[in-house]
């Protein structure tokens, strides 16, 4: 419940104001350390966060200006979250928001310069988590 109201206020914020809002990414990031401190999976959740974050993180400071800070902060949000489910969740919406960010941009490239990557981080973690059974048995055969 709390990834997809994060998703989702992450998500279409993006697309209309083209920013994340600290507060929603504050919000998200309280309800995962509460939701790991309560579980007892605290280093799932930081494994996630690392898994999801990390890569945009590496992205944004290399050239700030293709990955805003916004979105690496709202990609460790995600990944704590699904990371509690499975921390390789985090790798999979990564994967996946990347995939949707890459035919976004080919699909509008004709009238709009860039494509929100939060909102395909949002989608990305909704639809990883409706599939996480089904990836988790994937990436148990490997």
């Amino acid at each position: 419940m709390v990834i997809g109201a994060v998703a989702v206020t992450a998500g279409w914020a993006d697309e209309r104001e083209r920013r994340i809002p600290n507060r929603v990414v504050l919000v998200g990031a309280v309800a995962a350390l509460a939701i790991a401190v309560a579980s007892g999976a605290g280093w799932a959740a930081v494994a996630g966060a690392s898994t999801g974050g990390g890569p945009l993180l590496a992205l944004h400071l290399a050239r700030p200006a293709g990955v805003g800070f916004g979105d690496v902060k709202l990609a460790m949000v995600l990944g704590a979250l699904l990371g509690m489910v499975h921390w390789p969740l985090a790798a999979v919406a990564l994967a996946v928001a990347t995939v949707l960010g890459l035919a976004g941009a080919v699909v509008v490239r004709s009238w709009r310069r860039s494509v929100p990557f939060g909102a395909c981080l949002g989608a990305a973690a909704l639809v990883t988590l409706a599939l996480a059974p089904a990836v988790g048995r994937m990436l148990a055969l490997w």
